[in-house]
């Protein structure tokens, strides 16, 4: 017996001797333990500009906040030019005061994009623009963010104010082509927005925590002209507030040079390769209307509405 294990154990020394060898050489076909990864940098934030803020004065400087990514180039496109640019530090808030030219500031309607480029050269366009909208008679001016598909927030009214009844304001209605609308605006009480559009109830919402409201619809109003009602409903289903206003969806072929007045519509005069969509306004007594392309085509329209405007005036309503 005792034989046999030293017999054994001399085989096994025999053969791990061999493994040995075998491993040591430049043909092993021994695995070996795959070495531990490496660590991988952290991957950058890729994130375009985002609006805080914005403001102008009648001098023209405009001054925006907003946050995007940490340690980028932030462009600001006015037309086919260059308005402003900013190197961003570590932190991803972000702020930039432009003065911009007599010659831009005055015309009628000026649209501004934001372009971030990355350290490693990746270019992030922003879905935000910057519009700016000047009535030459008077000069008057109302300052705009738009989006695609989202409600316009009026940061300016050129009008001085909003149509508001009882805590209840509208501030813009929104519109694109195939009958899709959103209005918005604010209310100070909690409650139900309803909006009609001559008879036909088209929806309800509420407000956020902080009372803005919008009120989305997607094809349902024909082209034609109405009269529409928003009414804040209280908790006791009761209305408390109204607001009427005229309402126009014109033919999606005029749509790109409808007016509200005899005034002529203006387009941001760009060349065919600016990085900006051309966009038109046209002012009337009441109400002025701003007209831009949809990158995946079709028109989005915005109005702004005087708190002065007589709901009735000019309308042919249908129900």
């Amino acid at each position: 017996m005792r034989k046999s294990l030293l017999i054994s154990a001399a085989a096994i020394a025999v053969l791990a001797g061999a493994l040995w060898v075998i491993s040591s050489g430049r043909t092993s076909n021994i695995a070996e333990a795959p070495a531990a990864p490496s660590a991988r940098p952290a991957e950058a934030m890729y994130a375009p500009a985002k609006l805080l803020t914005a403001s102008l004065t009648f001098e023209g400087v405009l001054r925006l906040t907003g946050t995007g990514t940490p340690k980028s180039t932030l462009r600001v496109l006015a037309g086919a030019d260059i308005a402003g640019t900013l190197k961003t530090g570590v932190d991803t808030a972000w702020e930039i005061s432009i003065k911009l030219p007599p010659a831009r500031i005055a015309r009628r309607v000026n649209v501004l994009s934001l372009i971030s480029e990355l350290s490693d050269g990746t270019v992030i366009r922003s879905e935000e623009n910057v519009v700016i909208l000047t009535e030459p008679a008077n000069f008057s001016q109302a300052l705009l963010t738009t989006m695609p598909g989202a409600a316009t927030q009026v940061l300016q009214s050129p009008f001085g104010g909003f149509l508001t009844q009882n805590g209840l304001t509208l501030e813009a209605a929104d519109f694109d082509d195939a009958g899709g609308i959103i209005f918005s605006g604010k209310t100070e009480r909690a409650g139900r927005i309803r909006l009609q559009a001559g008879r036909s109830v088209i929806g309800e919402t509420g407000p956020d925590a902080s009372g803005q409201w919008a009120l989305i619809a997607g094809s349902i109003l024909p082209v034609g002209s109405y009269l529409v009602r928003l009414q804040h409903i209280d908790a006791n289903n009761a209305v408390d507030a109204q607001i009427d206003v005229p309402f126009t969806r014109p033919a999606p072929a005029s749509s790109a040079d409808t007016a509200l007045s005899s005034q002529p519509a203006e387009a941001d005069e760009t060349p065919a390769v600016s990085a900006l969509p051309k966009a038109s306004a046209s002012f009337g007594p009441g109400r002025w209307m701003l007209t831009r392309p949809l990158s995946g085509g079709g028109w989005q329209h915005t109005v702004l509405y005087s708190p002065d405007l007589i709901a009735s005036e000019g309308l042919t309503a249908q129900e």
